[in-house]
């Protein structure tokens, strides 16, 4: 009876156990299932394939490498001790332990070698990306100064060596515990106060392995000299003095102990004597502590006293190098001297910079596009952008912002609603970035819902995949999908685009059910087989799942492309291993080598190289061929809306500020570093952030689009210089530096805001807003180079206390010793030059309304050659979707291909 309660709990423990295990296999089949699925939408199997199989290949080869060590090793042990245990003795101390192995005993050790080796197995198969960079890595033409290998050596293959390394450690480590466990278990050795007994067999196996383990330290030795040059321990990043002359040979010394130390341990496999492997044991930690203490007592006493004299190569290395990791060897950089006063002349020789002086601050303008354009609580605006658009002619930057919808403001949260009738956004808002309202407002270009627009026809205003973090969502149901408020009613719509998963069989809807522990996605009887599953939705995650070894930026846009909607979002190529080069948020090589276009309704996935002349980029290429596109094959109409990433442009005048000093003795001094300076805004002090702008660079024909940061000496508050990365073509992606003179006073933010302060009439009457109950709200202070002269530009809002709707009030502009406020730009202008001046006017605009196509935003004769091309394209599908009898897919497509063949009308 005893015995049968006993089988009954185990029953009950291995039924357990399999149903946890069927529930996390059940989990892993239907994600990856799942992902397949997705794949095959986004119309990228061959990415899923290379990592599946990679990841497969080498998570099954480690686990079984792993396995086969440490089994290898507990059964060698068991062997060696089986019936030869030492002699016991009065005067032993004991080890606790068994007379032999029994069954269950060795089965437990053999499972949990294999647990172990599956575990060690799903991490290795995580790191494919590692093997896949060594097989397929593009040499970058760079050697490096020490040792002449080209860099792709430390960007793609030293990681992986040492990988394997730490992996190789880490088996024989196991292996050593394992079978110590073993001996010890098994007596194969004792202590007694005679010192140590030890069976023969153990000194074999346990030494051999030990062996083992000093020749992997000594491989070890030699890849932390390569590892040297892109780690500090001086003042210059990357091997210096010391290293050079003392650690790098000091490591190869290391490395040559250490393997005859290995030697040494292998050859008492033979001699078995306890003082052979004490020996060497003792000769590599003295060699090692030699190599620990000698490069220390030598930079210390030899080197910092020196050190300008002796670290000068070695900082030229470091200035060199950083500058390439970080793009910066292209710079280009000017003189510019800068008279103080600004001339009616100035401003309109350029007019179009002035037009384009952006008073309107994405933050304010967030808030007050919230406020009028929400239309429903439900949608929300969740960033606002800067991009620029042809307006009549006209080259006018302008804010925007797409109306998502936001599934946390929902009025009821029910699974219905979040998952089928509620399921995307709508439209967006435009507004050009000089121009307000008597009443303080954006004066839009696009605006409400349904769209009323100045810019012509959007075709597809719903935005199915944002940047928000919505959940998936079911299209093409029974159930009424809602598209847009319509007075006291709503209007609903049917999903006809071509994203999502098809719901084709009944395994799919299971799957997804599982995927995402959701009971009613297999109950709700609105789903049906003609039914699609949008997942990844998020612009972020849409892109990052498709392509994975890219770093996306943080800040997609939304670009307003013959009449729909489409997301870019840069994509980064970056490594922290490139030699002698200085990091910066743990990277130190970084490029903007890919964009990324997202289709905001049908949630196609496309990427370009932008540089392919970059070497992970080409690398990444190999790996996933077919994925990338060139640049050349992006729409014409939305490359024209190509920027230059904010972030990266922030990271490249962060390293310049230092990096702009390329003599080793003034850069070792800091004798010329600048500084980002400081401006006023919501009345806090904070660092000026990089702006975009239209403007006409010194020298240029015509303005552009560029994105441009002043800078300031270390220390004080004038400027010394301004730096801006060009986007309209043939310059995309160009560096330029301008310099002002260092021996002439030129008023940096800091300063100007200072001397706003103490004008009277200025002062007098912000503080007479403060009094009456409304919260002042200083915009970012702007920098405009006008020729040879410099415009200082800052707007004024007003807010109430306990309101949230910041208007545009006054518009304050200095220049020289002057600063004048009032209620428009053109006028702060008119009283800066004393004379009467008209220039900053927004663009006309044909009349707001819902439909038409004015001349605004019609296709360029380019973008109508693509047409064709897409319309025949449209023509395959409906010809495939009506011989499978898809009568549905077939509808849509042509109905695409009617969509098309009237914008050439």
């Amino acid at each position: 009876m005893k015995r049968s309660g006993l089988t009954k709990k185990y029953v009950w423990w291995a039924v357990a156990a399999a149903v946890v295990a069927v529930l996390a296999l059940s989990g892993w089949a239907s994600g990856l299932y799942i992902r397949w699925l997705w794949f095959i939408e986004v119309g990228y199997e061959s990415v899923f394939l290379t990592i599946l199989t990679t990841s497969l290949k080498l998570g099954a080869a480690s686990a079984v490498f792993f396995f086969v060590v440490l089994a290898l090793n507990v059964y060698a042990a068991d062997r060696a001790t089986r019936g030869t245990m030492l002699v016991r003795s009065l005067r032993e101390i004991e080890f606790p332990g068994i007379e032999g192995l029994e069954t269950a005993a060795r089965l437990a050790l053999y499972a949990g070698a294999a647990l172990l080796s599956v575990i060690i197995g799903v991490e290795v198969s995580r790191r494919w990306d590692l093997f896949l960079k060594y097989a397929r890595g593009v040499d970058f033409g760079v050697a490096d100064p020490v040792f002449g290998l080209d860099a792709s050596f430390y960007v793609f293959k030293l990681p992986l060596l040492m990988y394997v390394e730490r992996l190789l450690i880490a088996a024989l480590v196991l292996a050593f515990i394992a079978a110590f466990a073993v001996y010890a278990l098994k007596r194969g050795f004792a202590v007694s106060q005679r010192g140590l007994h030890v069976h023969k067999p153990v000194y074999v196996h346990l030494s051999l392995i030990a062996g083992f383990l000093l020749a992997l330290k000594s491989w070890d030795y030699l890849l932390l000299r390569f590892n040297m040059l892109s780690t500090s321990r001086s003042i210059v990043h990357g091997a210096g003095y010391t290293d050079a002359v003392v650690r790098i040979p000091l490591l190869n010394v290391l490395a040559v102990v250490s393997a005859l130390s290995a030697l040494i341990m292998i050859a008492n496999v033979v001699v078995t004597r306890i003082h052979l492997p004490a020996a060497a044991l003792g000769a590599a930690a003295f060699a090692a502590g030699l190599g620990a203490v000698i490069p220390g007592a030598y930079q210390r006493f030899r080197v910092a006293p020196n050190e300008i004299t002796l670290e000068r190569p070695y900082l030229e290395r470091q200035i060199s190098f950083t500058r390439l990791g970080f793009d910066l060897d292209g710079v280009v950089e000017k003189q510019i001297d800068v008279t103080q006063s600004v001339t009616r002349d100035d401003l309109e020789k350029n007019a179009l910079t002035i037009r384009n002086i952006r008073l309107w601050d994405p933050r304010p303008v967030k808030a007050t596009y919230r406020q009028l354009q929400e239309i429903r609580a439900y949608y929300g605006f969740n960033d606002v952008d800067i991009d620029r658009y042809v307006v009549n002619g006209d080259y006018t930057q302008v804010t925007l912002s797409p109306r998502e919808l936001s599934y946390d403001k929902l009025p009821s949260r029910i699974w219905i609603n979040e998952h089928l009738t509620y399921t995307h956004g709508y439209g967006l808002c435009m507004s050009p970035v000089n121009a307000f309202t008597p009443e303080g407002m954006p004066d839009f270009f696009i605006k409400d819902i349904p769209p009323v627009s100045a810019l012509g026809r959007i075709a597809r205003p719903q935005i199915y995949f944002g940047e928000l973090q919505n959940d998936y969502v079911f299209v093409n149901t029974k159930a009424k999908e809602f598209d847009y408020p319509l007075g006291n009613a709503n209007k609903f719509t049917e999903y006809r685009g071509r994203g999502g998963i098809p719901l084709s069989n009944p395994w799919r809807r299971l799957a997804l059910a599982v995927r995402f522990s959701s009971l009613p996605i297999l109950l709700n009887t609105d789903i049906s087989r003609a039914s699609r599953a949008l997942i990844n939705r998020t612009v972020a995650l849409r892109a990052s799942s498709a392509l994975p070894l890219i770093v996306y930026d943080s800040d997609p846009y939304m670009v307003l492309h013959r009449g729909r909607l489409f997301w870019i979002l840069d994509g980064y190529t970056s490594t922290r291993n490139f030699p002698y080069s200085e990091p910066v948020q743990s990277l130190n090589y970084v490029r903007n080598s890919v964009k990324t276009v997202i289709d905001a309704y049908h949630g196609s996935v496309d990427f370009y190289i932008v540089r392919d002349d970059d070497p992970i980029a080409r690398t990444y290429a190999r790996i996933f061929p077919g994925v990338f596109k060139p640049i050349s094959k992006m729409p014409r109409g939305l490359r024209t809306h190509l920027r230059y990433p904010h972030d990266l442009f922030k990271v490249q005048a962060h390293v310049y500020r230092l990096y702009q000093m390329t003599d080793p003795q003034v850069f070792y001094n800091r004798e010329d570093m600048w500084a980002v300076p400081v401006e006023l805004f919501y009345n806090n002090e904070q660092e000026v952030e990089p702006y975009y702008t239209i403007m006409k660079l010194p020298g240029e024909p015509k303005e552009e689009f560029i994105l441009m940061l002043p800078f300031t000496p270390v220390g004080r508050d004038n400027l010394s210089a301004w730096m801006c990365a060009r986007m309209d073509d043939p310059h995309y992606g160009r560096l330029l530096v301008f310099r002002f003179p260092k021996k002439k006073l030129i008023y940096g933010p800091r300063q100007i805001e200072a001397r706003i302060d103490q004008d009277p009439d200025i002062s007098k009457e912000l503080s007479l807003w403060g009094q009456k109950g409304s919260d002042i709200i200083r915009g970012n202070l702007l920098v405009i180079p006008l020729g040879k002269t410099l415009l200082y530009v800052e707007p004024l809002y007003l807010k109430a206390e306990k309101g949230e709707l910041p208007e545009l009030k006054r518009v304050i502009a200095a220049a020289g010793n002057r600063v004048v406020m009032d209620e428009t730009l053109d006028g702060a202008l008119s009283r800066l030059v004393r004379e009467r001046v008209s220039i900053a006017g927004a663009p006309p605009t044909e009349e707001m309304k819902p439909g038409g196509e004015p001349s605004a935003l019609r296709p360029t004769p380019t973008e109508r050659g693509e047409i064709p091309e897409r319309a025949r394209e449209h023509l395959r599908n409906a010809r495939e979707k009506l011989q499978e009898g898809d009568w549905t897919g077939f509808g849509r497509e042509m109905e695409e291909l009617e969509r098309l063949l009237k914008e050439t009308e």
